[in-house]
């Protein structure tokens, strides 16, 4: 720091006090004291000029200024202007040069109440004016005034405009009393002085118009006062805590004891009664550049990358990149979150990192446009992963209110790049392919396109697998043997089995044999000399059954000419 050190030894004899303060001896003790008055002027001359300059604005003179005009309009007593002409040396009071300056001690100044403003409400908030028990409900518009309270509820959140042109946005569940609003006549100084009882705040302050200019955040465990800079300020109700986050400029952090002065990028946590501690960096903003341009679902989901040394996070959404207002405002533990609904159009995301000492970080700002209307219809007939038996399957969706139209696309790959139909379709929710389908596996989905044309997103794709009907056993000519069966088929295919059926009546009302089969044949005892129907049918390997084929006759012979008289002999 630059010191200006003055020394001054006297060599004459004192001089009393009474004459000292004569106004007759004033000029014979400067006299007298040539070094005393030197040494005053060195003094005055050496001091910081931040304390000179503190007390005063400087004013540049205008076409048509006088000293009394100007002391007129911008003084307190007309009276100041012989104290002004003396301090600034001003030889022709009529006629001061334009562009000149005049220094003007700022205690002179005209001081007059200056209204802050509401420019946008969110949600619910209720003001109480000064010195009333009243609440009533805040709009866009309103005039506050020294003493009035704004109070926000959950998901709410208001936005100030002062007289500077400065801005507050009062986040949900916040409680803040305009403790001063003025400024100092015509000046473009302005002192604002707002109590934050609870919640969050946060403010873009506009550069001071000069040195009487302030602008200051109180909470019960500090002061936060900056002069042009953006910064955010947070208290709790149930214990005094307050914590300051600077993202421009630098902020003053005054606590119960001592002060530290908190730059860009960082922020402090003041609690009542204890030091003020060193600022601490703030935790990066997250990474969502993977973060799709455009969404076209419901609700919204957002994923950004995870920051080293975050305990949580906050998303807020608004549709002006200033986010001077929220329509959205989120605490996550982890990194994404979730938010119901937004009509269509181009909104701004942004996320911080919270850290331990639940300090929020730098803002990481990104654009997005929902694109989600109409909303596209529910696909019902055939289910997602669906198995169908018809070459000509029914596809059918939900109805959406206000559609008129759908759009129905029908491909043979997940990309929709390969299609078999495109086409519109009206009044009704339900599509026949005109041609029979090929087995395969096919992926379908739907769009609304509401009165005016616009056509909505698609819905998500259903993917089906059509598959012929299994065919029902081609039999080979059945083997009798002296003691053995054997019934074999034309196999369907891998991975089928069947099911073969053997009856003494060709309705199958009386059933000798019924098993399923890996393998295409079956193979029994011979049964005895008689007549016998039976069939067989195949079964898919996901389990669909094919059709019964038509019913065989089989009549097993005798075993030898002898077996053909056992009747006869049984009749004697």
């Amino acid at each position: 720091m630059n010191r200006c050190e003055v020394s001054y030894v006297s060599t004459q004899p004192p001089i009393p006090r009474t004459a000292a303060r004569s106004g007759t001896h004033r000029g014979m003790f400067l006299a007298r004291f040539p070094g005393l008055a030197s040494g005053l002027l060195m003094l005055l001359l050496c001091a910081p000029l931040g304390i000179l300059h503190a007390q005063e604005w400087i004013y540049t003179v205008r076409p048509g200024d006088t000293l009394w005009s100007f002391t007129e309009d911008y003084l307190t007593d007309i009276r100041y202007w012989k104290r002004l002409q003396e301090m600034n040396d001003i030889q022709q009071p009529r006629f001061m040069p334009p562009g000149s300056k005049i220094r003007v001690p700022i205690a002179w100044l005209k001081v007059q109440p200056e209204p802050a403003r509401v420019m946008q409400v969110s949600g619910t908030a209720e003001l109480v004016r000064a010195g009333s028990a009243r609440s009533e409900a805040l709009s866009v518009g309103q005039e506050l005034h020294s003493g009035d309270t704004i109070r926000t509820a959950a998901d709410s959140n208001v936005s100030l405009n002062f007289a500077d042109d400065s801005e507050l946005l009062i986040q949900s569940d916040s409680e803040v009393i305009m403790d001063t609003l003025s400024s100092y006549h015509r000046t473009g100084m302005v002192d604002t002085r707002v109590r934050l009882q609870q919640g969050r705040v946060d403010t873009r302050v506009k550069p001071s118009q000069g040195p009487g200019s302030r602008y200051h955040i109180i909470t019960p465990a500090a002061v936060a006062a900056v002069r042009g800079t953006s910064f955010r300020v947070s208290t709790e109700s149930d214990q005094p805590v307050s914590r300051s986050e600077v993202l421009e400029g630098k902020v003053k952090v005054s606590g119960d004891i001592g002060a530290r002065l908190v730059p860009t990028g960082y922020g402090v946590v003041a609690e009542k009664g204890k030091p003020t501690p060193p600022p601490k960096e703030l935790l990066p903003a997250p990474d969502a550049s993977g973060m799709p341009d455009v969404y076209q679902r419901l609700p919204l989901a957002f994923a950004w990358n995870a920051v080293d040394g975050a305990h949580g996070y906050r998303f807020q959404i608004t549709d002006h990149a200033e986010f001077s207002t929220l329509l959205a405002d989120r605490e996550t533990t982890g990194p994404s979150g979730l938010w119901h609904d937004l009509p269509d159009g181009d909104y701004f995301l942004r996320l911080r990192a919270v850290d331990n000492d639940k300090l929020e970080g730098l803002n990481g700002d990104y654009a997005f446009t929902v694109d989600a209307r109409p909303f596209p219809p529910f696909l019902v007939e055939p289910g997602d992963n669906a198995t169908l038996r018809n070459a000509r399957p029914t596809l059918s969706w939900s109805e959406p209110e206000d559609v008129r139209k759908y759009r129905v696309q029908l491909a043979t790959d997940p990309e929709f790049s390969t299609l078999l139909h495109e086409d519109t379709h009206s009044g009704v929710a339900r599509f026949t392919p005109g041609q029979p389908l090929a087995a395969g596996r096919y992926y379908w989905r739907t769009a609304s396109i509401d009165a005016s044309g616009k056509q909505g997103p698609y819905s998500d794709a259903h993917q089906f697998e059509y598959r012929t009907v299994p065919p029902s056993p081609d039999f080979k000519e059945p083997e009798v043997g002296k003691d053995e069966l054997v019934i074999q088929w034309q196999p369907a295919g891998d991975q089928v089995r069947y099911q073969f059926q053997m009856a003494e009546d060709p309705e199958f009302e009386q059933i000798t044999l019924d098993r399923v089969l890996e393998e295409s044949r079956v193979a029994m005892p011979r049964p005895i000399t008689d007549t016998y129907y039976f069939r067989a049918r195949t079964i898919d390997s996901d389990g669909y059954e094919g059709e019964f084929g038509p019913a065989q006759k089989l009549t097993v012979p005798p075993t030898s000419f002898w077996s053909l008289l056992i009747p006869l002999i049984l009749l004697f």
